[in-house]
Formats: structure tokens, sequence, C-alpha cells
């Protein structure tokens, strides 16, 4: 999975959970600042993105996570050592 399908899918994720719409959400977007998410949406994102990528996230690396690049960049890093 590359970057564009990686970050397409984290935009689904945000715009459908927490009802954004997608052209909002852009990869520096702040997720507390520009999206609205406080800790408890962060933990929901948390579980969705686990779920959707079928990947575990520690709480800690999550702490982290600022903006939806912080995800994107996450994720292509763990999916590609993944794959290894």
């Amino acid at each position: 999975m590359d970057k564009a399908e990686i970050e397409l899918k984290v935009k689904n994720i945000l715009a459908n959970k927490f009802d954004i719409a997608i052209d909002k959400i852009k990869a520096s977007s702040s997720l507390k600042d520009d999206l609205g998410i406080d800790s408890f949406g962060a933990i929901e994102l948390i579980f969705e993105v686990e779920e959707k990528f079928g990947i575990n996230i520690s709480e800690e690396d999550m702490k982290e996570v600022k903006i939806v690049q912080d995800i994107i960049e996450y994720l292509r890093n763990r999916l590609e050592n993944h794959n290894l």
C-alpha cells in the first residue's frame, strides 16, 4: 500500500468517524485544533485505524500523533516493516 492509498484511507476514516467533510481534511490538519478531535475521539480513532489496517498501535506511539500526516507516516512505516 503506497502513501497515497494510506492517506486516502486515513482521511476516509476521519471523515466517516467524526462527520468531517473529506475536502476539509489535509495532511497538515491538527487532529485537535483543526478537526476538533479530543482525547476520547483519539482513542476511537486508534481503534478504527487498527481495525482498518490490521495492526495494533500502542498508546505510547499515539502520544506522538498531532496532525494527520503523523498518522500517515506512522502507518507507512509500520506497514513497510510489517511486510519485511
